[in-house]
């Protein structure tokens, strides 16, 4: 790192030291909202990205909702634009809501994700947030992102990982879910199982992606592979470092769902 950049943690940003100054970086063919959740009661910042040059008014968008924005919407638009290259993925957009922290507020930040992605209790004290944040996404978020963009509703993706699974997951129990294909990598337990085994018939979709990094992921597909899911699939990745899951399951994915 050059030694005129000084990282702030309470900022949670980098200084400059110095008459320097550096540029930032952006992410080409991108774009920012802000919205205020009634659900919630968040501010987010809505990351959108869209292949091609701009978008086409005469084109549709297949739309992946990317959870966890402020970790992953950099690492997926690069995966999205080198899967385009195979011209085996339709015009695309990706939508991530996020908080513009990557830190909890307990650390001086504003992700709210252990508390957002979240149904049920994972420990005594936690507050689970996921019902609010679950209104959130399919009644604020959706409908404001479709009506701004020519997005194809019938080819709506989800992508979780991590605690963004569990709210993935937790979303195929809901009958009135809008989603027809999901991506969940890389979270299990015994809470999540229950739900789901309780819920089962329930559950409708075209396409579920499962992919195990560190925890095995096998015991949601013994549960939902009976279920009214058209296709399921369950991949042990390549690592099991958790936090090497994000890239190469949402790149297999996204080859499961488009069958190449």
């Amino acid at each position: 790192m050059p030694s005129d950049i000084i990282y702030n943690r309470e900022k949670e940003g980098f200084r400059m030291n110095g008459p320097k100054k550096h540029r930032t970086v952006s992410i080409e063919q991108s774009a920012r909202y802000d919205m205020h959740s009634e659900f919630t009661g968040r501010d987010y910042t809505v990351k959108v990205w869209w292949s091609g040059s701009g978008i086409d008014p005469d084109k549709t968008y297949d739309v992946l909702y990317l959870l966890d924005g402020d970790h992953l919407f950099g690492l997926a638009t690069d995966t999205v634009q080198y899967l385009l290259y195979t011209k085996k993925l339709p015009n695309f957009v990706i939508i991530s809501p996020s908080y513009g922290s990557k830190i909890s507020p307990d650390f001086g930040g504003k992700n709210c994700r252990n508390v957002d992605f979240i149904p049920y209790k994972l420990i005594e004290g936690s507050e689970p947030g996921g019902l609010r944040y679950y209104e959130f996404l399919t009644k604020e978020l959706q409908p404001e992102m479709e009506k701004k963009l020519r997005l194809d509703t019938g080819q709506r993706l989800l992508f979780g990982y991590s605690y963004g699974a569990i709210m993935a997951l937790y979303t195929l129990t809901r009958p009135d879910h809008p989603f027809q294909s999901i991506i969940a990598l890389d979270w299990c337990n015994e809470k999540l199982l229950e739900i789901l085994q309780h819920n089962r018939d329930l559950v409708s979709l075209n396409t579920l992606f499962l992919g195990s990094g560190f925890n095995d992921m096998f015991p949601i597909y013994a549960i939902l592979k009976p279920s009214g899911i058209h296709k399921i699939e369950y991949a042990k990745l390549s690592s099991r470092e958790h936090f090497a899951a994000p890239g190469e399951g949402l790149a297999r994915g996204l080859m499961s769902i488009y069958d190449f």
